[in-house]
């Protein structure tokens, strides 16, 4: 398998429920991802947006996890 064809494959995981935008959005998000992927300031900008993205899920998650389930105030 190709880098591009990993990344289109990655971006094309649709539900039958997405609409007709959701599709054009991720349609769209996958071109800019392949035209910037050529270019060596391209990838730089992908593997920092893909960096701080994970950071971003991380701390999500930890937020989550760690949040008590039984001390609610009114």
């Amino acid at each position: 398998m190709t880098m591009r064809h990993d990344i289109t494959q990655h971006l094309r995981v649709a539900s039958p429920a997405v609409g007709r935008g959701e599709r054009m959005k991720r349609f769209l998000k996958a071109m800019i991802l392949r035209r910037l992927a050529r270019t060596p300031i391209g990838a730089v900008f992908l593997a920092v947006g893909w960096v701080l993205g994970r950071r971003r899920r991380r701390h999500v998650q930890r937020r989550h996890r760690h949040r008590p389930l039984t001390s609610r105030r009114r």
